[in-house]
């Protein structure tokens, strides 16, 4: 028996046939990732002159932290992995005015 390259089948039990690519797959290969645990903290915080002669400063610092799990799922076994980014930055800048 020949079958074409792309061969419509029902795998999954939802009542829509899923293309498969060649022919019959045996077994689902379902793999899905699942963002777990997802904590964010991110503060600001700026100053600026505010005269008429002179130079315009401004300055200011910026702190951003971040961390999560992701758990992905595969066929027969799951792995979780643990993500952590903390950025920061002090920022001054000025103007001169004349």
């Amino acid at each position: 028996m020949r079958c074409s390259p792309i061969c419509p089948a029902e795998f999954n039990g939802d009542g829509y046939e899923e293309l498969t690519l060649p022919c019959f797959i045996a077994f689902g290969a379902v793999t899905q990732d699942n963002l777990d645990d997802l904590e964010q903290f991110t503060k600001e915080i700026r100053f600026a002159s505010n005269t008429s002669n002179g130079p315009k400063l401004a300055a200011g610092a910026f702190y951003y932290d971040s961390s999560f799990n992701v758990t992905s799922m595969m066929v027969t076994m799951a792995q979780q992995r643990s993500f952590k980014c903390t950025t920061w930055a002090l920022i001054l800048t000025s103007v001169l005015c004349g």
